[in-house]
């Protein structure tokens, strides 16, 4: 399966400042930006989340041990594509609800629908490769 993150008894390798953490990316959802087992540069207290942010979550109405890895498509208060609507009524982006998104084969919003911000466990900062953290490739501005 090729749409999950990291696995959730796994995910934390490294704690630092007790805001970030490193993962390793399990799975090919967001190819070629995050490839598989990069470490991720996470952290996991925030005020803010951006469109394009990527984000660690629990995704909703799913009962598997993995946390996931998406991309925030649309934040509060946009409204979600015709091409993505599943009745006639535009739909706006209640408060503190994210609609994310993958690649074309990635379990993401067009499967599980808006992502509360409770579900959100971090905002990937970086990728670190090459084994130990060597070189950072900053994801987000």
């Amino acid at each position: 399966m090729g749409s999950y993150g990291v696995p959730a008894g796994e995910e934390q390798l490294v704690t630092w400042q007790h805001d970030l953490k490193l993962w390793t990316m399990r799975g090919t959802n967001l190819e070629p930006t995050v490839p598989e087992g990069s470490t991720l540069l996470v952290k996991t207290r925030w005020r803010v989340i951006h469109r394009g942010d990527i984000v660690v979550f629990k995704a909703p109405a799913i009962n598997l041990p993995y946390l996931w890895v998406l991309r925030i498509w649309l934040v509060p208060g946009d409204i979600l594509p015709e091409s993505l609507q599943r009745d006639d009524r535009p739909l706006q982006l209640p408060d503190s609800h994210y609609w994310l998104q993958g690649g074309d084969h990635a379990y993401d919003s067009r499967h599980f629908g808006l992502l509360p911000v409770s579900g959100i466990r971090g905002i990937v900062l970086g990728l670190l490769q090459g084994g130990p953290p060597v070189t950072i490739e900053c994801l987000i501005e």
